[in-house]
Formats: structure tokens, sequence, C-alpha cells
């Protein structure tokens, strides 16, 4: 069995994500933890908290994990670069364009190993239909819809939305870059823009935010399909779908359900995936250990923070067009 004790983690952000990379990082063996606290805190979390930079990234550190707000990850994620540090960072990597350039300059020089948290590449759903899509066995996808929706109020019943950073564009809240996880995935089954994407982004309802709450994303990939992305802050409920039409069936993916269905030429489903076994930290705890493990053996993660800014880019790219930024 792999171990993880001779590891030493820094975390910057103790908000609930950092919570739960730590919490996996604990049931992993791995209980060197420091803690970066830019101010005293009065937590009591029980691991070693420092409140000054350099002294954390002289601590001996393994890599950093990066889970404060948005707008605030630059400020460290530009330093950690520089020194070549192990970095694990929460999507998405920067709030403007600005900074998104600043990181691409940054990462042609960069040598350390980096991820960017994109859970949702390692959920069970996901792993299963890449490999349906590599195997080909359906044919060239000819359309791919992916849509995320849920009612922002519904998010986080215990506090109030309007002061959540999703509702706040300078914290770097809103659908595009909060949901940037779709951005992502198109990408990693159905390939990169082929040149120029269309967008249709800004807020629409009455909810008491000052960013956008719909976002719809067209583009052709390089492999010849349409692809056409959904987010929203409206839908009443929660729906997460791939839904895919190829040369010989429909495939059906529901991210909340858990499960595939496939579609013949007839109507008829012909095959099922259910993963009813599934439980949503699965898909953390596999990300954060399979980072591990590339540590360990010194190779490159994937998805790397490359990966991270290019679905980073587009969505700011949305926000650019859209007069939202």
């Amino acid at each position: 069995m792999t171990t993880y004790s001779n590891l030493s983690a820094g975390v910057i952000g103790f908000g609930s994500i950092g919570k739960r990379h730590i919490d996996n990082l604990l049931n992993l063996g791995l209980n060197t933890i420091t803690l970066l606290r830019v101010r005293n805190s009065k937590s009591h979390s029980g691991f070693l908290e420092v409140n000054n930079f350099e002294d954390f990234v002289g601590s001996g550190l393994d890599f950093v994990i990066i889970s404060n707000p948005t707008a605030l990850h630059y400020e460290f994620l530009s330093k950690l670069l520089n020194l070549n540090c192990n970095i694990f960072c929460e999507k998405p990597l920067v709030a403007n364009l600005i900074e998104a350039i600043s990181v691409k300059e940054s990462l042609t020089l960069y040598s350390g190993i980096s991820a960017t948290a994109f859970n949702m590449r390692f959920h069970p759903v996901i792993i299963r239909l890449k490999d349906i899509l590599e195997s080909n066995i359906f044919g060239k996808v000819l359309h791919a819809r992916l849509f995320v929706g849920q009612y922002l109020p519904d998010w986080r019943p215990n506090i109030d939305y309007s002061e959540s950073y999703s509702a706040i564009r300078e914290l770097g809240g809103g659908v595009t870059l909060d949901l940037v996880h779709e951005i992502d995935l198109a990408i990693f089954l159905f390939g990169k823009p082929d040149n120029e994407f269309k967008s249709i982004s800004g807020k629409y309802s009455n909810l008491k935010i000052n960013t956008e709450d719909i976002t719809e994303i067209i583009y052709k990939s390089k492999s010849g399909n349409l692809i056409s992305i959904h987010l929203d802050y409206i839908y009443r409920g929660y729906k997460r779908k791939i839904e895919i039409i190829t040369e010989k069936c429909n495939i059906n993916c529901d991210l909340f359900k858990n499960e595939i269905s496939i579609i013949d030429e007839k109507g008829l489903t012909i095959e099922v995936y259910n993963f009813e076994e599934f439980n949503r930290n699965d898909m953390y705890y596999d990300l954060i250990k399979s980072y591990l493990d590339s540590i360990q053996l010194k190779k490159e993660f994937t998805p790397n923070l490359k990966d991270g800014l290019e679905s980073n880019l587009i969505a700011l790219d949305v926000l650019k067009t859209n007069g939202i930024i």
C-alpha cells in the first residue's frame, strides 16, 4: 500500500474546499500540514499556522494547495510559480486576463509538478465516457451538449447567497468562472475550439448578485464536432448532463444520477452504466491521491496548470466579449 506520510503539504485557504482537501490528505496518511493564515487566526485548526509567506514556503513543503477565493489566487500562484514549487490550485486559476497572461508567461519557465483541481475528470461517468469515445465504437461524435444548472440560493442553504463569492464580481464570482468545469470537460472529451467560439453571457434573473447568471458557449472543435455549453445559476433543482449525438447512437450522461445510457438508431436503450456506489467525495479523493502519486514518482500530472489555463482563458474571453469584465 502506498504511503504518503513522508510528504508535507502547505494550504492557502481554509474554507470548505480547503478543509475537504485536508480531510482527504489525512485519510491518505499525510498529516504534516502547514496553513498560511494572512491574519492571526482563532480557528484552532490543530495544524501549524504561519502568517508570513516566506516562512510558509521555507518550511520544507513538498507541495502547496491554493484554495482561497479565486480573486486571491494570483497573489500566491505567481510567487509559487517563480519558486518552482509543486502547486495544486483550485479552479479557476485566476480572475482576470492580465493575471492569466502573466501565469501563461510564468509557465514557460516553470519546472514544478502542478495540478488544477478539476475533480469532475475523476467522476466515474466521465472516466467511462472517455473510454467509450476513445473506442470509437459508435462512430464520430457529431454534436455534444454540456448542461449544468442549479439555483444559486440552494447551493449553500446555510449562508446568504448574496454574500457568497459566486454573487460578487470582485471575488471572481459569476457562473462562467464558477462552473468552468464544463468548459474543461468539453476540451477534455471533445477537443479544443478549432478557431473562435461564440458566446452569450449576462444577468437575466432577479437574483441579488452583480455577476452573470447564464452563459452559453458554442464552438466547432478541431475534430469537427459541434459543441455547446450551458451554465446557469437559475435552474430550479440541479441538472448536470452531457448529451452526445454520434453517427450510430445517442449517449446520455447524467452526472447527478451517475448514469450513462446509450440509445440506438431505433430509439432503444441498448446499454446502461450506473455508478450507484459513487460518493461525491470519491472524485476529490482520487484527484488528490493521483497528484500525490505524481509527486512521489516525480512525473507530470494531468490536469496540470496549463490545462487549467486553457479553460480559464476561454471563460475570461467570454466575459470580455460580453462586456462583463
